[in-house]
């Protein structure tokens, strides 16, 4: 058994496991060394491809955290498996099988991420409890199209719309929100374990505003909804300075930023700002009352005049 766990380990096409899962790697470039295949680690916060697995011996190793092992223990880690189930995924992806065509078994791009079950909302097709939140907090439903929201029919997070949070293409957490307006907790985050980034290490959206060239920083995914393309969203009041410096990494110097955080939090708003003037150009705009989730299209029209 040893013997032939070996060469499974040897033979296991490595990037045809992760162009299947979905996961982006590296042959070449920044952080990456002749003989290796590398990507973001999903061992800690990493996003800079820090995770080298050895095309010869099929070991891993992070430069971040130090996190160490074989392809079995990566793919473990990845997929949340048991060490048999892991062995049959090696067994799926050696070097030497005929490789199964790309339509017959489409990429499932970081299915462990997002809940079991988890389902796209298309237009048309909403459930009935998203449909009545929808209506009752005045978003068109385009909203589910625009920030690839979706739903579970049973379990922790029946009764969420889910919101799965982007770094580049890839999904790397999600945010549940209650639909119901009776949950004690509005909003439940993707557990750490299945996280390949913490909620409170990335700024989602930050793709959308490199774009457009302006950004408005907000506290939630509801007011960022509200305000579109190009706001960025912290997940909660408080900052942390994995935040910022994961916006010191991939937000463009050209992007104007305004940060309209919720009327209770003027001094956070103030102190957050202070952090990112001295590389963007930043203004503060201070709500009176309520949050972004609750302006009117001519207020939101306003704040991106700016």
């Amino acid at each position: 058994m040893t013997k032939k766990l070996g060469d499974l380990k040897r033979n296991f096409d490595i990037r045809g496991y992760f162009d299947e899962l979905g996961v982006q790697w590296w042959d070449e470039g920044d952080n990456v060394s002749e003989g290796w295949v590398n990507i973001n680690c999903c061992f800690c916060s990493d996003h800079a491809n820090h995770l080298g697995i050895n095309l010869e011996s099929k070991m891993f190793h992070c430069w971040t955290c130090d996190e160490s092992g074989d392809v079995v223990k990566l793919i473990r880690r990845l997929e949340d498996l048991s060490f048999a189930k892991a062995k049959l995924r090696l067994e799926d992806f050696q070097e030497l099988r005929l490789r199964r065509k790309k339509e017959e078994k489409p990429k499932r791009e970081y299915k462990r991420v997002l809940p079991e079950g988890f389902e796209p909302i298309w237009k048309g097709k909403e459930p009935p409890q998203v449909k009545r939140y929808l209506k009752r907090r005045k978003f068109p439903y385009s909203v589910c199209q625009e920030w690839a929201l979706g739903y579970v029919e049973q379990g922790e997070y029946a009764l969420r719309l889910i919101v799965p949070i982007f770094h580049g293409p890839d999904i790397v957490s999600f945010q549940a929100v209650d639909t119901t307006g009776e949950a004690v907790q509005r909003y439940l985050d993707c557990p750490p374990a299945r996280a390949r980034i913490p909620n409170k290490h990335i700024v989602h959206g930050v793709g959308k505003a490199n774009k457009k060239k302006r950004a408005v920083v907000v506290e939630g995914v509801t007011d960022q909804w509200r305000m579109g393309p190009g706001s960025l969203c912290l997940m909660g009041k408080n900052y942390t300075q994995q935040q910022l410096a994961y916006l010191l990494k991939n937000l463009q110097r050209d992007v104007r930023i305004t940060v309209l955080l919720d009327a209770d939090a003027w001094t956070k708003a103030r102190e957050f700002a202070k952090q990112l003037a001295w590389r963007w150009e930043t203004k503060i705009t201070v709500l009176e009352k309520g949050d972004p989730a609750e302006l009117s299209e001519r207020e939101i029209e306003e704040i991106w005049g700016w």
